[in-house]
């Protein structure tokens, strides 16, 4: 199944190799690159390399002409899984040994969505203990994706201790668009730059190698703050995926970030604070005065799931069917996994499919390819990874045949040529079948998709582009079966100007 992710992000950074090479434990400065390799960076420039092109290039010259004593790490998203928030990996932790970065830099393919912020915190993370100024450098060519908050990770990294300058290169970015993201570096004293073009790309990450230190005044004296998560008759939690905030009253913010446990000691000012604690299952604030070391209960709810398979109508027993999944919320119960199994089927044992789901953000999401054994009928729905198939929420049946009942519902009988147009299909569902346009009279099969390539994680639909020229179409839905094509059900398409 499609990997859901978890904060919101992504983009990227870089320098060079040493023969002395300085351990990311012993740095007091490193840079970490945030590269986005989304499916957007295909797109083309003006002289008609593909944006990833240019990236590649300019990287692999940066990198060998880079100070060999900084200690440089790489975050990567979008590169592994389509429509995936969590496609976040780190590349490099910070080295000064970069031997062989370029190479797996080349190797990225862009496919997925931009998690900037959640990369960007990621970088953050990686950085080495010992560091005491860094750069995080976010080389992007679109917007945050997965409703990531960039000017809220902002006031953590400026916030956090350490002078960490936080770069935003917009790749081919409008103005508009780049000042979206102009609170990261407004707040870090890092550089917003618009690069439009390789060579610009090439000049503004030798500019960003430079940026202006940023001042700060030395923190009051802090002492020593104990915090305990507490929920209601105390039950479990996932607390490694609670991130705590503080905030006092002159509006300084700590990112405690992942706790990792139900209990944590920070170091704050003296004065009036409120931990807030957040994650996919629980909430929860307090306030309290600090005067001394002392120990503050952090009382949390915990949130309940929501999500929904929906009945895709009949599907094929030869192929790998794919379900959509609406999730609105995920909560303590932690219904991560989608379950297939036989109607009537009591026991685990009787399950065709257990596939756990990693994303905990609302959305749409496909589940990954399910061949069902044979014709009959099956119920799918959500439950806890491991439970027993009594724990199912909501299960939906559906019906497995040979020859499915297909249909296809457009918007209009008439499009506009190359117009993108929302669809809406029941029936079939099998990964690899084809969707294509045929001229009246014609056995010519136009614009041939895969099924599975019609979802829009942004849009939220499927869609489909019109043919590019005016005339009457017949659309078909289909497969090919032992070398034949297979025409399960058409629609009329006529377009015009």
């Amino acid at each position: 199944m499609t990997r859901f992710p978890r904060i919101v992000a992504g983009s990227l950074l870089l320098t060079f190799i040493s023969a002395a090479c300085v351990t990311a434990q012993d740095s007091t400065s490193a840079t970490m690159l945030v590269y986005d390799v989304s499916g957007s960076m295909w797109g083309r420039l003006d002289d008609g390399t593909t944006k990833v092109e240019s990236a590649r290039k300019v990287l692999r010259d940066y990198l060998a002409s880079a100070d060999p004593e900084t200690a440089i790490g790489v975050v990567a998203y979008g590169h592994r899984r389509k429509g995936d928030c969590a496609d976040i990996e780190l590349i490099a932790p910070p080295s000064t040994d970069t031997k062989g970065l370029a190479d797996r830099i080349d190797a990225l393919m862009p496919v997925g969505k931009t998690p900037l912020t959640a990369a960007m915190q990621q970088a953050y993370e990686a950085l080495p203990k010992t560091a005491e100024e860094a750069d995080l450098i976010l080389i992007t060519d679109g917007l945050e994706t997965c409703e990531g908050d960039p000017c809220a990770l902002a006031d953590e990294l400026a916030a956090s201790g350490v002078t960490v300058r936080a770069h935003v290169v917009g790749f081919g970015l409008s103005e508009e668009e780049a000042n979206t993201l102009s609170c990261l570096p407004e707040k870090t004293g890092g550089q917003l730059l618009r690069p439009q073009s390789g060579e610009e790309l090439k000049t503004a990450l030798t500019r960003v190698s430079e940026p202006v230190a940023v001042k700060k005044e030395p923190p009051a004296e802090p002492i020593t703050q104990h915090v305990d998560l507490v929920t209601p008759d105390d039950q479990r939690i996932r607390a490694e995926k609670v991130t705590v905030t503080a905030v006092n009253d002159d509006g300084e913010k700590i990112g405690v970030r992942y706790v990792g446990g139900t209990s944590f000691t920070t170091e704050l000012v003296p004065g009036d604070w409120t931990f807030t604690a957040a994650s996919p299952d629980v909430s929860g604030e307090v306030s309290v005065t600090l005067t001394e070391t002392t120990t503050t209960d952090l009382p949390v709810t915990l949130k309940n799931v929501t999500g929904v398979v929906r009945d895709p109508g009949q599907v094929r027993v030869d192929a790998e069917t794919t379900f959509l999944i609406d999730v609105e919320s995920w909560g303590p119960s932690e219904y991560n996994a989608l379950f297939v199994y036989p109607e009537g089927a009591k026991q685990r044992s009787s399950l065709v499919e257990e596939d756990q789901m990693s994303q905990e953000v609302a959305g749409t999401f496909w589940s990954r390819p399910i061949r069902l054994p044979g014709p009959g009928k099956y119920l799918v729905g959500l439950a806890p990874f491991g439970a027993e198939i009594s724990e199912v929420k909501n299960p939906i049946t559906v019906e497995a045949t040979f020859e499915p009942q297909v249909t296809i519902t457009l918007p209009s009988a008439t499009a506009t040529r190359a117009e993108l147009l929302p669809i809406e299909i029941t029936g079939g569902h099998a990964h690899n079948d084809n969707i294509w346009f045929q001229k009246p009279g014609s056995n010519d099969r136009l614009d041939i998709v895969w099924f599975s390539q019609l979802w829009n994680e942004e849009a939220g639909r499927m869609e489909l582009r019109a043919p590019k020229e005016v005339g009457d179409y017949t659309l078909h839905y289909g497969w090919q079966e032992d070398g034949k094509w297979v025409t399960a059900t058409e629609v009329p398409l006529t377009v015009t100007k």
